[in-house]
This record gives structure tokens, sequence and C-alpha cells, in this order.
């Protein structure tokens, strides 16, 4: 009986892998920006709010909470999406694969049931960002997803019964890089202002230089092929409701109480649908080059007096945050110790000369 769950278990790993596996192979960059986007909602310190669907197989049910440390351990093991193919291509290694890694990864490409993410080509970013005509010079993004529903998805048909008697038009909409998880799978409904200067509703703008300041620079999965921090913009279609959406048609003729111009508020969550994910990425540079480091370098005073000064204020900044947070034990201030004590380690090996 035991050799036969064994087998059935090995039956079920090697299935697992290999939907995992195509799935990869579809679209690696879509689906690297979609752990990304999960990892981020992780690793925040609201991970309660922002990591919703939560993977079931990380909740501890006798004290009915997230298990939050096991996952973002889990997540540590996950090695990069390019890496983990040729792993699912080699029978000897895939079964090597932690099995929390394997969890994860099923959970979220397949079991969520959330959208898929397709990536756009460069040669095409033109159009995509065309679709709101910009007045002003804007920053090209580094990639641009397109968000694909499913066909059984609810929230999708409502939008599509809203637009029937009503034209759409495209508008972004800023926010942090750990709520667009939840938003991904759950809509906009949860990011309505409640309490903003011109009333109730999802906040959208025709100029994407007026949304990006709200799309701070946020920390994403440490292996991603995209980057390892990145902004990102939503750049959602909304139907143009008289009674559910609001906005400045002509300046000339607004008074002191209506919209300002570019801004748009749409009231009813149906009336609005994320339609693509405009991406600036960045990856941190860590000094893993291979070789040896020139001696000019050795013998460059301004650059090691930089870094000299890059290690102490990183130092102070360290312990800053340790006093602010009395030491808290989230994985979020874990996550950032971690990525210190790297920073430092960098630093010393420069001063030091070393690669």
């Amino acid at each position: 009986m035991m050799k036969s769950d064994q087998s059935h278990d090995s039956q079920n790993k090697s299935e697992k892998l290999a939907q995992i596996k195509k799935i990869l192979e579809n679209d690696v960059m879509g689906c690297d920006m979609k752990l990304s986007l999960f990892v981020s909602s992780a690793i925040t310190y609201r991970y309660d709010s922002c990591c919703v669907p939560f993977p079931i197989q990380f909740k501890n049910h006798q004290l009915k909470e997230k298990d939050i440390n096991r996952l973002t351990t889990a997540i540590e093991k996950i090695p990069s999406l390019h890496d983990l193919i040729s792993i699912l291509s080699d029978t000897k290694q895939e079964f090597n694969l932690d099995s929390d890694v394997i969890e994860i990864l099923y959970w979220l490409f397949v079991e969520a049931r959330g959208p898929c993410l397709k990536t756009v080509p460069k040669q095409d970013f033109g159009k995509i960002l065309s679709k709101s005509p910009q007045e002003t010079q804007i920053k090209g993004p580094t990639h641009i997803f397109q968000v694909e529903y499913r066909s059984n998805s609810s929230q999708e048909a409502a939008f599509q019964s809203h637009s029937k008697d009503f034209n759409t038009s495209f508008a972004f909409h800023g926010t942090k890089l750990f709520y667009l998880h939840n938003i991904l799978h759950q809509g906009l409904q949860q990011h309505l202002s409640k309490n903003a200067l011109f009333g109730e509703g999802l906040y959208l703008s025709s100029e994407l230089n007026v949304s990006l300041p709200y799309s701070r620079n946020g920390l994403g999965w440490q292996n991603s092929i995209i980057g390892d921090s990145m902004s990102c913009l939503a750049l959602c279609e909304f139907v143009e409701h008289p009674i559910f959406s609001k906005h400045c048609l002509n300046k000339d003729t607004r008074k002191r109480t209506e919209l300002p111009e570019k801004y748009i508020i749409v009231t009813n969550n149906d009336c609005v649908r994320l339609r693509y994910l405009i991406v600036y990425a960045n990856k941190t540079k860590t000094g893993n080059a291979i070789g040896p480091r020139t001696i000019q370098n050795h013998d460059n005073g301004n650059n090691f007096w930089s870094t000299w000064f890059n290690f102490r204020m990183l130092s102070i900044i360290y312990l800053l945050i340790l006093v602010l947070v009395g030491f808290n034990d989230s994985p979020y201030i874990k996550y950032l110790k971690k990525n210190f004590m790297k920073k430092v380690h960098d630093n010393f090996r420069m001063l030091l000369g070393r690669e």
C-alpha cells in the first residue's frame, strides 16, 4: 500500500511539473511578471490584505492563519525561470526541486485560475500606449504585458454587459507594486478611494505622467529575469457611463468644483477593467562579474571613498530601520535584512578589490 501511495505521489508530481513546464515555455516573461507580483505581495508587511488569493497549501489550519514564513522561505528557493525550464527538461534534476517550490508554482500558474499575462513585443509598445493619447513626452517602459482573462470570468462578463450601450476609453491607474497581485485576481474594487478630494471611486488619468508618481518603485522577486525591483502602471479600459464615470471634457467650461482635466473617476467596479501592465523594471547590479578586478580600481581613491561612504550610509539606514520597527520579525524586514547584508558583502568585496 505504501509503495502504491509513493507511486501515485510520484506520478502526481510528474504531472504537475509537466504542466508548469508547458506554461513557462509558452511565455516565460509573462510567468516571470506574474510571479514577481505574487512575491511582492508576500514580502510586504501588508501581506495579509495584499497576498490575496493566498495558496491554501501554506495556511496553518490549526491556527487559522497564513504561514508566511514558510511561504517566503520557499520563495527564496525558486530558481530563475530560465534555469527552471532547464531543470524541468532534465528528468534527473526535476525531482530534486523542493516540494514547496512546486506547490507555489503549480498553485500560481494552474490552480489560482487568475488571468494570464501575455508579453507584448517592443515594436507594439507605441500602439498600446496610443490607446490613451499623450500630450506630454513620456519615458518608455521596459516591458508591457497584456492581461488575458479566462473565458468564464464573471467580472469580464459584467464589464461587457455595461459596454454594450456606451463607448469605452483607456486611462492609467498608478498603484504600489505589492497591490497588483490582488488587483490582477480580485479586480479594482478594493482600491476605490473613499475619502478623496473629488469623491469616492477609482481615480484614473488619461496622462501617463500624472499616474506614474503613484506607482513607486517596489521590491519584486530577487531571481526575476525582468528585474528585482520595478514600478508598474495599470492601463485600464473604462465604460463612459453617464452615472458611473465622470471626467472633465472641456477645460474652458469647467467649474471649480468639477474634476480637473485629465482625471477620471469610475465609481462602479464593473465599469473598469485592467487591460495592460506598463512596467519600468530595474536590475540591481551586485558585482558578480567573473574575472580579476583591474589594478586601476585598487588605486582609484575616489572610487574607494565613494564605496566606503555608500557602506556607511547603508549601515546608518539599516540601524534606523531596526530602531523604527523594533526588530520586527515580519518577512518584509527579513527580506530587507537579507538584501542589506548582500549589499554590505558586495561593498566589502569592492573595498578589498575582489570580484
